[in-house]
């Protein structure tokens, strides 16, 4: 990548550019030299065939990283226009994600507590896990700001853990840890992806840094 088309990067997408994988890093730099790229360019810089580099752009073009342009196998790719705050853009989306789950747990309250006379005939050892996880659950504020809420995802990533057990431990949305808390955390050198640059590895696990 160039140094100009670094530069580039980070003033369009801010530190959220230091997390992008391999390949969607490549694309954005292409086009940022190039001004635009296709999918028939890519062949000759990607490794890979030409309907995963179709995947790859039209997930791109969902997340907002780049604007299509024109039609079938004249479809090029540019970068938006103007600086984008990806991160401030994901950490509002993911709260009114967060927002409405918020309603949605409370809905489901009435249907697990006609749910009640069942679970107490499930064995003794299943119930004493029920208490741990609702003890734990008070436990954790609802409300905590960024920092906090940093210090206690690296508290429960002293061994590698994934991001489902992650979300289930700490109460919180995992496509809000992995879009918006993660990233952060991993560009700062706190934390470590089991499988680097690629955040959406299926066996994705954490791990604090060494």
């Amino acid at each position: 990548m160039s140094d100009e088309a670094k530069v580039k990067l980070t003033e369009k997408f801010g530190i959220m550019a230091n997390s992008f994988d391999h390949n969607v890093l490549t694309i954005l730099a292409l086009a940022c030299d190039e001004g635009s790229v296709t999918n028939e360019r890519l062949r000759y810089s990607l490794n890979l065939h030409k309907a995963e580099i179709a995947d790859i752009l039209k997930r791109m073009t969902h997340e907002r990283l780049l604007v299509s342009d024109g039609y079938g196998r004249g479809m090029r790719y540019l970068l938006p226009q103007g600086s984008l705050d990806y991160f401030k853009m994901h950490e509002a989306n993911m709260a009114t994600s967060e927002a409405n789950m918020a309603t949605s747990e409370a809905n489901m309250a009435t249907s697990e507590a006609n749910m009640a006379t069942s679970e107490a005939n499930m064995a003794t050892s299943e119930a004493n896990m029920a208490t741990s996880e609702a003890n734990m659950a008070t436990s954790i504020k609802k409300k905590m700001s960024r920092e906090e809420l940093q210090v206690l995802i690296l508290s429960h990533c002293e061994d590698w853990i994934s991001l489902d057990l992650l979300s289930s431990r700490i109460k919180r949305n995992p496509k809000y840890l992995r879009n918006v808390v993660i990233p952060v955390l991993i560009a700062s050198k706190k934390l470590q992806m089991l499988y680097p640059g690629t955040p959406n590895h299926p066996n994705q696990k954490y791990k604090i840094s060494d």
